[in-house]
């Protein structure tokens, strides 16, 4: 079956800002008196900053409380992403003009905050590609929970079978497979070391 709509991860799909999440988590960490190790917190890509936090709490014992660790870590990332030059994934911006020339409907579903979303496609000029725009920070549940590809589908009007979706995450694809669409896993090796064997396909890089 043919794909009807195309649903695109940001970080780390779009834009090569998953290194950024990840400093700004260890900030938070290190704010909240955590030594040693941190590179766990790669394996939380794709997740919502709630869900993210909840987790390092329990793992590193951490005696803040969850909501301060997110107001920190929200801060820290706003502040990250303010000063670092952002730009578009090379060869992204082709494949969606190519998409866009054959009428595709198109989504972000990012675990990001909507707000700093918006920015981050405005400041990469890739803001007008899309239909419409999903955080998973809005949902009671985020990646590898299906629920954003599946309201991204259904704000496109599409059926989930019909939407292919493009992640670099562990828990981005598992969540696109759980929502019963095609996945893309884009290889990018900024992301950490993620597990994309459930992808339909990967791609190591964007050709048209």
């Amino acid at each position: 079956m043919e794909s009807a709509a195309y649903i695109f991860d940001m970080d780390g799909v779009l834009i090569d800002s998953q290194p950024l999440h990840f400093e700004a988590d260890r900030s938070t960490l290190r704010a909240c008196g955590v030594t040693g190790d941190l590179g766990f917190v790669t394996s939380c890509a794709g997740m919502a900053t709630a869900e993210r936090m909840a987790l390092y709490k329990e793992k590193f014992n951490v005696t803040a409380a969850v909501k301060d660790m997110i107001a920190t870590s929200k801060r820290l990332a706003r502040e990250t992403f303010a000063e670092a030059p952002l730009c578009a994934i090379p060869g992204i911006e082709n494949w969606l003009a190519a998409l866009r020339g054959q009428g595709m409907p198109l989504a972000v579903a990012s675990s990001t905050a909507g707000d700093l979303i918006r920015i981050i496609l405005k400041r990469t000029g890739l803001a007008g590609y899309f239909d419409i725009i999903v955080s998973g920070e809005d949902l009671p549940r985020s990646k590898p929970h299906p629920d954003v590809f599946l309201l991204a589908a259904k704000l496109l009007g599409v059926a989930p079978e019909r939407c292919t979706v493009v992640e670099d995450s562990s828990n981005g694809v598992l969540a696109a497979k759980r929502a019963g669409m095609r996945c893309v896993g884009y290889r990018n090796p900024n992301s950490g070391e993620q597990d994309l064997s459930l992808a339909d396909t990967i791609v190591y890089k964007y050709d048209v």
